[in-house]
């Protein structure tokens, strides 16, 4: 089976289309479901550079009503979210908790990177 995707999409197609799909979500602001097709396209390299390369945003809103990954309450108002691993918060008990520490509140184990924008 392999050998035949090989034939009608090689490698570097497929990672191609899996990187103008993940840009895609990402301009649309669908950081989870981004996050959800890095874990599952069996691409390690991209895996690996996701979990490189994640910054958590401080700043800009989410619909609905998420859950803070500090408090555990629905968030209202500015929600912040890193791109690796999905999760987020209230922007203040995000920015605290970064204050001290390096890995997702959640409890997950990803290490995300901040970037304070102006």
């Amino acid at each position: 089976a392999d050998a035949a995707v090989e034939k009608l999409a090689p490698r570097a197609s497929r990672r191609r289309w899996t990187v103008g799909y993940l840009e895609e979500l990402r301009r649309q602001g669908d950081f989870a479901s981004a996050c959800e097709v890095v874990k599952h396209c069996g691409d390690t390299s991209l895996q690996q550079a996701a979990a490189r390369s994640t910054t958590v945003l401080l700043g800009g809103r989410q619909r609905g009503r998420p859950l803070c990954g500090v408090c555990e309450l629905p968030v209202r108002g500015s929600y912040v979210w890193c791109q690796g691993c999905g999760h987020g918060g209230h922007l203040a008990h995000m920015r605290s908790w970064f204050e001290t520490e390096v890995e997702c509140p959640t409890g997950c184990g990803h290490r995300c990177q901040v970037v304070v924008l102006p």
